[in-house]
C-alpha cells in the first residue's frame, strides 16, 4: 500500500514537474520503455498485452522507411524483459 500511494504521487509531482519540456535531446544511453497494455474502461481493467516482439518488428519497419539520415539517428526499438515492453 505504502508503495502505490507514494509511487502514484512521485509520478505525478515528476509529470508536472516535466510535463512542458519540449524537443529535449536525447544523449547515448538515454532510453524509454514502453509497457504494451490493454484497457478496458467499462470493467476498469488493464491487462499486459504480450504483443511486444509483434509491435517491436512494426515500428523498426517504420523506422527504417521513414530513415533520412542513412541509419543516423532516430530510433532503435528493443525488446525489454517481457513480451508486453518495448
Amino acid at each position: 500500500q505504502y508503495i502505490r500511494e507514494h509511487g502514484v504521487t512521485q509520478f505525478l509531482n515528476t509529470w508536472e514537474r516535466l510535463k512542458d519540456i519540449q524537443n529535449d535531446r536525447l544523449f547515448y544511453g538515454d532510453e524509454v520503455e514502453y509497457a504494451v497494455l490493454l484497457l478496458d474502461d467499462d470493467a476498469r481493467h488493464v491487462r499486459m498485452h504480450l504483443r511486444g516482439g509483434e509491435v517491436m518488428t512494426e515500428l523498426n519497419v517504420k523506422e527504417k522507411n521513414t530513415d533520412n539520415r542513412n541509419g543516423y539517428g532516430g530510433c532503435a526499438w528493443h525488446q525489454e524483459y517481457g513480451s508486453w515492453m518495448l
